[in-house]
């Protein structure tokens, strides 16, 4: 995997409706060099948008987005493990329950994620509903 900007937003927008939309129409896209922008910034504003469908019960893109975050978090460069950890994972964890259902994206994580959300929720005090269970389920 390369650490290449426009191929995570190329990818991200190929598995998560509206987010192309949504970067194009962001404050701080210009149409300047995508390689102006962070990965962090990247996958932070992914997050919103899952946040934001897994919000108003949209659901269907949701695996296909988990396995991409899978992918990078198994085999991305330190630099996109990073990014889809700490900007993408980590907000996601931020607004369960109060914002989403753990139901509705925890029980689709990849081990790799699984890993790091386990290791968030240690490091914040947190027990996340359905991160902690071997094989998850949904009740």
């Amino acid at each position: 995997m390369s650490d290449s900007r426009a191929t995570h937003l190329a990818s991200l927008s190929a598995v998560l409706p509206g987010f192309a939309a949504y970067w194009e129409s962001h404050a701080y896209y210009n149409g300047s060099d995508v390689n102006e922008h962070t990965l962090c910034g990247i996958y932070s504003d992914a997050s919103k948008v899952a946040k934001d469908l897994l919000s108003s019960g949209t659901t269907e893109c949701i695996r296909k987005l988990l396995d991409y975050i899978e992918t990078v978090m198994q085999s991305g460069t330190q630099n996109e493990r990073d990014a889809a950890a700490t900007c993408f994972l980590e907000n996601l964890l931020n607004v369960t329950p109060t914002d989403i259902d753990p139901k509705t994206w925890i029980p689709l994580l990849g081990t790799e994620s699984r890993l790091f959300c386990r290791a968030w929720d240690t490091f914040t005090g947190c027990q996340t509903e359905y991160l902690h269970e071997d094989p998850p389920s949904i009740a």
